[in-house]
């Protein structure tokens, strides 16, 4: 991580995410809070960073990585275990992030999402991805639908989350293009009526929805008149 700190301080992509199928060598790199640090002090240009499956970093990483990366757009922990409602909380400190991606970070709350709901990030998200973060239930999707700009959602497997949580999308997250709600096994018809004010909706996942039946998906459909995909399970025909 020094390394990269030194040799290469205009850097704007850094992907360090540790996938199965990346070189031995790279895979084999770890790095903690001082690492991230280093990193940090030294690169300010950076537009995207990934670290996805990465263990060994917290909050005081990731809160350097904020407040030094002014211009930082997109944010990539997936699966970073020690990702908390702390790391959260500095998030929400950044400016000009319009993706962020916390798909797998189950140590995540509802407090977590007020934080992001009430910090400066509130003015800029666009993009969140919070797949199987099962600890989060309807009271931290009520707060997220504060964030004005957010358009692309995914909350797939969120297993604690019920119309509640649909209702006050439905409500309030008026410029939705798409939503994943893949393994929200509580959703109901009820909430998916609520879609009918999302104008904008484009793309909607319901697969393993099993409390939602075929007349009831398509009278949903019928109501978002941007929709053009559609993923159900295969228990629930296409119609279109």
């Amino acid at each position: 991580m020094k390394l990269i700190a030194e040799s290469c301080p205009n850097i704007q992509h850094l992907d360090l995410s540790k996938w199965c199928y990346l070189d031995h060598e790279l895979d084999k790199l770890e790095f903690d809070d001082v690492g991230l640090i280093a990193i940090a002090n030294a690169c300010g240009h950076l537009v995207s960073v990934n670290l996805s499956w990465r263990l060994h970093f917290n909050e005081i990483g990731i809160g350097s990585l904020v407040r030094s990366c002014k211009y930082l757009r997109i944010l990539c922990l997936n699966y970073c275990v020690n990702v908390t409602d702390k790391s959260v909380k500095m998030i929400g400190e950044a400016t000009r992030l319009k993706h962020l991606s916390l798909g797998g970070c189950d140590l995540i709350t509802d407090l977590g999402l007020e934080y992001l709901a009430n910090g400066n990030l509130k003015h800029c998200l666009e993009t969140l991805y919070l797949d199987k973060c099962d600890r989060i239930t309807d009271y931290g999707v009520v707060a997220l639908c504060e964030l004005p700009n957010l358009n692309i959602l995914h909350l797939d497997f969120l297993i604690n989350i019920t119309d509640i949580s649909l209702r006050e999308i439905g409500s309030k997250c008026l410029k939705m293009l798409v939503l994943s709600l893949e393994g929200c096994e509580k959703i109901t018809s009820v909430g998916l009526h609520a879609f009918s004010g999302l104008h904008r909706l484009s793309s909607l996942t319901l697969v393993s929805c099993y409390k939602l039946s075929w007349k009831e998906v398509k009278s949903s459909v019928l109501s978002c008149q941007n929709m053009r995909y559609q993923y159900l399970s295969r228990s629930i025909p296409l119609w279109f």
